[in-house]
């Protein structure tokens, strides 16, 4: 509520209704501890505002804030005037990135546009409990049984787009980031809960593939051996695979390929374990460009882990032990970094072997030299065996 009068003209749009009342509400509140001066406090356009009229009389403060609200609503419209709509910076995305899980942008892009398509892209918010087209956006996910993780994933994507179109595309001005679902506004609203993934045990690794369908076990057994992730394991190319010697195999997959490729300065370096490069030595020679070419033609690589045959298989495999039903395509990562772990590998050989972004300055002068790429080997075949290998130190043989 803005309580008090004022004087300045304020454009508001017709159409605005109440996505316009969901952006803004601002209050005068006399603070005794400064004096009985009135503040200005509440939200404006998704920011959060604070600040002295530097008055104590309603009536000089009320125009102090009809005048910020004039020039806030004003520069608002302004920049609206020229500001890309959610559809035109979304295809500005699709275009520009090449990252290996453009395809779940496109998923969450397709789903968003018929609430927010044509809006400004600066218009796009979510105050809590006021009506919006992002309010409308999660009560249609409620109805089709979606969780908080979900939804916020899609409301992260706005965010990630809004980024990108300020720093990197130069589309917008500014960006105010919309709110995610928190977790006791999402079990009002009625989302189900976040549910906590499992890693695979080995027995559950077991009782998994034993379930599988053929065409699917090579490419789980390399994603818990690796941790790649599902997209990247499907693109996997021969044409990125190398080796120092008959024991040390490794892919560098070029950067661009990565999810976090715009942070890398160099191609990243996966070295295999012994089951990994079973797996490669098998399929070598498949006729493909790709390790992992799709079922019905070699021409196109594998569509993706999960799919119907994955879904199936994990349901079956529940009935002999319950906790698979919590595991999901992101498990395998999962299962690989667990193991690593229990293993007592170095943290940040870890976060090497993932293929994460490690913040340091001294990372970025370490180069994979054999030596290196023969220390991880032994980390990464760590996991194949129920005792720990025995560890080289500087040798390459």
């Amino acid at each position: 509520m803005v309580t008090g009068s004022w004087s300045g003209k304020i454009i508001i749009p017709r159409n605005a209704g109440n996505i316009w009342k969901s952006i803004m509400e601002l209050k005068l509140v006399k603070r005794k501890q400064r004096g009985d001066v009135y503040y200005i406090e509440g939200d404006i356009f998704g920011d959060r505002i604070k600040f002295s009229t530097f008055s104590k009389d309603e009536k000089v403060a009320s125009s102090v804030l009809g005048k910020f609200i004039s020039k806030r609503t004003n520069q608002y419209l302004a920049n609206d005037a020229a500001c890309p709509t959610f559809d035109e910076v979304a295809e500005v995305h699709l275009k520009s990135e090449t990252k290996s899980t453009l395809c779940k942008d496109e998923e969450y892009i397709e789903a968003l546009k018929s609430y927010i398509g044509s809006l400004p892209f600066s218009q796009i918010r979510r105050a809590v409990g006021q009506p919006s087209p992002l309010a409308r956006f999660i009560e249609d996910r409620v109805k089709i049984g979606n969780s908080i993780t979900t939804v916020n994933h899609h409301l992260g994507l706005i965010n990630t787009l809004g980024k990108k179109a300020r720093y990197r595309y130069g589309l917008l001005k500014n960006w105010t980031p919309v709110y995610l679902v928190q977790p006791q506004e999402g079990k009002k609203l009625g989302l189900k809960p976040p549910v906590s993934k499992l890693h695979l045990t080995r027995e559950m690794e077991m009782i998994l593939f034993n379930q599988l369908p053929v065409y699917l076990r090579d490419p789980v057994v390399m994603a818990i051996n690796t941790g790649f992730r599902e997209r990247l394991l499907c693109d996997l190319r021969w044409e990125w695979l190398k080796k120092d010697n008959s024991t040390v195999w490794f892919f560098e997959i070029p950067k661009d390929r990565m999810k976090n490729g715009n942070h890398l300065k160099h191609d990243p370096v996966f070295v295999l374990n012994s089951f990994a490069k079973i797996i490669l030595m098998k399929r070598q020679g498949n006729g493909s460009e790709w390790v992992f070419p799709c079922d019905s033609s070699l021409q196109k690589s594998l569509n993706g882990l999960n799919c119907a045959s994955y879904s199936a298989a994990r349901a079956r495999g529940a009935f002999q032990m319950p906790d698979l039903a919590r595991t999901d395509v992101h498990s395998f990562r999962r299962t690989f970094a667990t193991r690593l772990a229990e293993k007592m590998i170095p943290y940040e050989f870890i976060q090497r072997l993932m293929g994460l972004k490690i913040k340091s300055v001294s990372e970025e002068y370490i180069r994979f030299s054999p030596e290196m790429r023969a220390r991880m080997y032994d980390y990464v075949n760590m996991i194949t065996q129920g005792e720990p290998v025995k560890l080289r130190l500087y040798s390459t043989n």
